[in-house]
This record gives C-alpha cells, sequence and structure tokens, in this order.
C-alpha cells in the first residue's frame, strides 16, 4: 500500500497542478495509524529549482478518537523543510498558480461536528528562501534555523491551554516566539515576542527615495508580552505591554559628511497597547 500511495502521487499530482513530485519512500500502517514520508520535493512550475521540500515527515493518529469525532494527533515531527517564496518583477508570487479560487463563505453553513487535537508537533531545521525582486535593489528576506515545538493544542471546547514556543533567524535578527497559553476554541493567546538584531536598512527599498536614501544605519529590538483573544462571534482584543528599542540610528543627507540626525539609542516604555481600544499608555522614553 505504501508503494501504491507513492507511485499515484507522483504521477497525479504533475497532472494536477503542472509541477513535478518526487518521494523517496512512504511507509503506511493503518492499524497504528502510523505514516512517514521521507525526501520529497515539489518542484517550481518551470526551471528546476524546488518550491517545497524536506527531509522526513512523521506522524501518528490516535485511531480510536475517530469515533468521537475528534482528529487526534499523538506525534508529528517534520524534518529539514524548506519553502521558496519569490515575489517577481511583475509583483506576481510564485506561488500564486496552487492558490484556489476564492468563494463566498456561506454564513448560513453549520459549524462542523469535528475537532482536530494535537498533543506534540515539532518542526526542525527549517528554511523559508524568500526573495522580492519587486522593488529595487531586490530584497532577501529568508529565514534559517527555523524551529517550532508545541503540545496540547484543541479545537475541542473547554480544553486546557496548549504550549507553543518558536524561534527564527533572518539576516542579523532573531525572533522568539513563547506562547504559554495557547487555546483555539475560542482563540486565547498569551506570551511572549523578542525580537533582537534587527537591521533596520532592510527596509530602505520599501521607504520613499528621500527616507530610504537617507537611512544609513539602526537596529531594532522589541521586547513585549501579549494577549490576543477571538470569540466565535468575532469580537478580538489584542493587548500588549513591554519594551521596543532603537540603537545606533543615523539620518544622511545624499552628498552630505555629517549625519542629519544621530542616536545612539531611544527606548519606549509600553505599559500598556490596546489595539481594539486605539489606546496608548506609555511608561518611559
Amino acid at each position: 500500500l505504501p508503494e501504491i500511495v507513492r507511485q499515484v502521487a507522483v504521477r497525479q499530482v504533475p497532472k494536477a497542478i503542472g509541477r513535478q513530485l518526487s518521494i523517496e519512500d512512504i511507509d503506511l500502517n493503518l492499524f497504528t495509524g502510523y505514516i512517514a514520508v521521507k525526501k520529497l520535493r515539489l518542484a517550481e512550475r518551470e526551471g528546476s529549482e524546488a518550491f517545497v521540500e524536506f527531509e522526513r515527515l512523521e506522524g501518528r493518529l490516535a485511531l480510536r478518537w475517530l469515533v468521537k469525532r475528534n482528529i487526534r494527533v499523538t506525534d508529528f515531527r517534520l524534518v529539514g523543510p524548506m519553502v521558496r517564496v519569490v515575489r517577481g518583477q511583475d509583483g506576481q508570487l510564485n506561488f500564486q498558480d496552487l492558490l484556489p479560487s476564492v468563494k463566498q463563505a456561506d454564513i448560513a453553513r453549520e459549524p462542523s461536528q469535528w475537532t482536530f487535537t494535537v498533543d506534540h508537533a515539532a518542526i526542525e531545521h527549517g528554511r523559508l528562501i524568500v526573495e522580492d525582486r519587486a522593488v529595487s535593489p531586490a530584497a532577501d528576506w529568508s529565514v534559517r534555523d527555523l524551529e517550532i515545538e508545541t503540545s496540547g493544542v484543541s479545537t475541542r471546547p473547554n480544553s486546557p491551554p496548549g504550549r507553543l514556543k518558536g524561534s527564527l533567524r533572518t539576516g542579523a535578527a532573531a525572533l522568539e516566539l513563547r506562547w504559554d497559553k495557547f487555546e483555539q476554541a475560542p482563540v486565547k493567546v498569551s506570551g511572549s515576542v523578542k525580537l533582537t538584531g534587527f537591521d533596520l536598512t532592510r527596509v530602505r527599498p520599501y521607504l520613499s527615495p528621500t527616507l530610504g536614501g537617507a537611512l544609513a544605519s539602526g537596529v531594532l529590538g522589541i521586547g513585549l508580552n501579549v494577549e490576543y483573544t477571538r470569540t466565535e462571534e468575532g469580537f478580538q482584543t489584542a493587548l500588549a505591554s513591554g519594551d521596543v528599542t532603537i540603537e545606533n540610528v543615523a539620518l544622511v543627507r545624499s552628498g552630505a559628511k555629517e549625519p542629519l540626525l544621530a542616536m545612539a539609542r531611544l527606548g519606549v516604555g509600553l505599559e500598556r497597547f490596546d489595539l481594539a481600544g486605539r489606546e496608548v499608555q506609555l511608561s518611559r522614553v
């Protein structure tokens, strides 16, 4: 059965989406709910580069929970994933041909009776190759060292909160996420976000020529505690507190030797940032 699944996928996927697919091996056990896919590679529509690939995907379903209309993944592991995202000079993304047509949702449709639970999941050694060729000069937002781990996440009502943590690096910057409380029904998130070493000159292609040309240096750092809630009725709350810092900022006018503006450090303390209430309280500047 696993070999049949592999051969069917390799033959039918190119016919359906116009991209070549290769899979080294598939392990499948319908009695234990175990599945493993080794060395999958989905190519770009044109050229030989990979659009998506990974070293190994492993998952295990708790089949007995299906009788309770709950899809329960006891363990999920994705090793070495790579996704390539490119915006061309014409503004088109390299995956737009894969996007399904958007249809208006049927607001009268009854909610699904099925729920989804993940006991443990992890993404290890991930990469995102992100290139924006629609700006000048072209921008590279590629991500490396992507690590995500989550546990106890469920859409079942009244389930205890799960946890999620993640980290990545892009350029010289490092981002860390930590959700100590992560609920899905309704959505409730409580945790922290930390960004260090982000080079502000990377955003110059997206600024006006005057400002972008003047921004000579600057490093951004963010450390926030955040809380987010969204109810089934669509009501949302978003709160944050913490610190935002900018260091070694220099604006230099074209042709000038001395900086127009220079700051060793600017720090702002957020006592309370209420996105829904449109209110900002600063503790210090």
